[in-house]
């Protein structure tokens, strides 16, 4: 493993994140593999505010440690192998040592069609990768750890996704097609619409949506638009006047409501200048006790 460099100083240095597309055949079920590195200088932490990125992760942490800073799991460590479900809200983490982590990014209904697991139970939920996967994620995840750098991984990571999609024969289903209708159209869709389009009642939609994607379908729908509008007021010019009527909002305080909600703070806390999309970091020392 390349160890990112550090100053004399020993300040925070980053190494650059890489992305890469999964094999052909996996893209209706995974967007994107990801790798992050950054060494930190002992007894500090970088501290995360996260977006809801509106689908299911895996998250390998090759060195490091993340600690989950807010909600339920507030102050416990997320495992090495985790698996994250649709969240709902704004999700804050500290992360500490040298940082190495490696991600597999599902599509919205991805993880329940590749790996048919249940994602209502697994809403705002971090688990090992084990528990929602089920056995013989072992030998790779052993495979992962050895791999020499971020090309090897990824192949690694075809290689055993596409063995269970050959042995599950499955397809992508009825959440997958709802969620591909809701980010066509930024979240501006009415439940009961949706449905006609898919030829099934809303309350047919309601189970099957939430049982394949993990929320329901205006949760995601309200994520979806909330991310569109973000995304739009990134742009130099953009204006929140524009923002609201573009992406149907009742008025700026709704769009504002929705920021402290999925951003977990007001957009006037954001840096105008780093444009920080999906993450706001700061570095900190840890206190004493946990220092030990």
């Amino acid at each position: 493993m390349t160890t990112p460099p550090t100053s004399p100083a020993g300040e925070l240095l980053w190494a650059q994140p890489q992305t890469a597309q999964p094999a052909v055949e996996l893209r209706p079920f995974i967007t994107a593999y990801s790798a992050f590195e950054a060494a930190l200088p002992p007894g500090e932490e970088i501290h995360a505010q996260v977006i809801p990125p509106g689908v299911p992760v895996i998250t390998l942490l090759l060195s490091g440690h993340i600690r989950i800073t807010d909600g339920p799991a507030a102050g416990q460590t997320a495992p090495p192998a985790a698996f994250t479900g649709q969240l709902t809200r704004s999700g804050g983490t500290a992360c500490g040592g040298h940082l190495h982590t490696f991600m597999v990014h599902f599509s919205p209904a991805g993880a329940h069609d590749l790996l048919g697991i249940d994602m209502k139970p697994l809403q705002n939920t971090t688990v090992e990768l084990s528990a929602a996967a089920g056995a013989g994620t072992e030998a790779y995840l052993q495979a992962i750890q050895k791999a020499p750098d971020f090309v090897t991984r990824c192949h690694l990571t075809d290689a055993f996704f596409e063995d269970v999609r050959q042995r599950s024969g499955q397809a992508p289903g009825l959440g997958a097609a709802a969620a591909q209708l809701l980010m066509q159209h930024a979240g501006k869709l009415e439940v009961e619409n949706l449905a006609q389009r898919l030829g099934i009642s809303a309350r047919t939609l309601l189970r099957r949506f939430t049982h394949e994607v993990g929320v329901s379908p205006k949760s995601f729908a309200r994520l979806m638009r909330f991310r569109a509008a973000h995304n739009y007021l990134q742009a130099p010019n953009a204006t929140w006047a524009d923002a609201v009527l573009k992406f149907g909002y009742t008025d700026q305080s709704h769009l504002i409501r929705d920021y402290r909600d999925f951003a977990g703070e007001t957009p006037r806390q954001y840096d105008p200048e780093a444009r920080v999309l999906d993450r706001s970091a700061t570095v900190t020392k840890k206190p004493e006790a946990d220092a030990r």
